[in-house]
């Protein structure tokens, strides 16, 4: 009897509001395979120790303000077949809950976030890694109504901190990783982007993948940890209307493009 094969770490990158979450979560749902999703968010450092006002001025698009030292443990670990507890992130305090999810191997991992593809560290771990792209208006406005309606911010926090650090930081930090990502989609096709990012997985960890997207499928409900944990707190005091934006359904950028790595 041969032994279980790894875990399969696929790395999701993209600009914040980019779609990177939907696109996990699409394919995590669609896979008839069990599956994990973790979101880098997760690891924001504990800012506890700081005045609330402070907290609120520093800077969370810096790679600096995750941890990404315990992430890599954590993808080690569930590479070698163990459990691991991602804690959890308040995005209102700027500080970490004292609960943590519990997180089992899986035979696809999923690990979403901004920054995962700056860390060679982090590159390092995952089998294959997607950059998803997605108009600046596209990505601010998905920003603004789940901030707003997931995670407790106000509508004046979220346009301030996106001037001050996230629109710099993408340009500077995020948009130049697309370099080191195996594939790039559009965040505004997620059919092609499912079917796009389905053939790169091996078919020993999803035997019976194609079609993936057929409605036929079993949907197995995948294990999500990630950045929307305050969904359940604030849906009911803050709820947010949907918002249309003007590049809507009708926009169809080009679909998938084969990203050259770095000599």
């Amino acid at each position: 009897m041969q032994p279980p094969r790894p875990p399969f770490l696929l790395g999701i990158a993209g600009g914040s509001g980019s779609g990177k979450s939907t696109l996990a979560e699409a394919l995590a749902a669609k896979l008839p395979v069990p599956c994990a999703l973790i979101e880098h968010d997760c690891y924001y450092r504990d800012l506890s120790h700081l005045p609330v006002a402070v907290r609120a001025q520093a800077d969370f698009d810096a790679p600096e303000a995750l941890e990404n030292e315990l992430l890599c443990a954590h993808l080690r670990a569930l590479k070698a077949g163990r459990g691991v507890r991602v804690p959890r992130y308040d995005f209102a305090a700027h500080t970490r809950r004292a609960e943590s999810d519990l997180v089992q191997p899986a035979q696809v991992i999923l690990v979403v976030g901004i920054l995962l593809l700056s860390e060679p560290a982090l590159r390092a771990l995952f089998d294959a890694s997607v950059f998803v792209e997605a108009p600046a208006c596209v990505r601010f406005v998905w920003r603004l109504v789940r901030d707003v309606g997931e995670r407790g911010r106000t509508l004046e926090s979220v346009v301030q901190q996106y001037l001050a650090t996230v629109r710099p930081a993408h340009e500077r930090l995020v948009q130049p990783t697309l370099a080191h990502a195996d594939l790039v989609v559009s965040g505004m096709d997620l059919e092609g982007s499912l079917r796009s990012v389905a053939e790169r997985l091996p078919r020993g960890n999803c035997a019976a993948l194609p079609p993936v997207l057929s409605e036929q499928l079993p949907c197995p409900r995948p294990s999500f940890v990630g950045g929307r944990g305050m969904r359940e707190d604030h849906e009911a005091t803050n709820p947010v209307a949907p918002v249309a934006c003007p590049h809507g359904a009708g926009l169809r950028v080009a679909v998938v493009r084969r990203a050259v790595r770095p000599q």
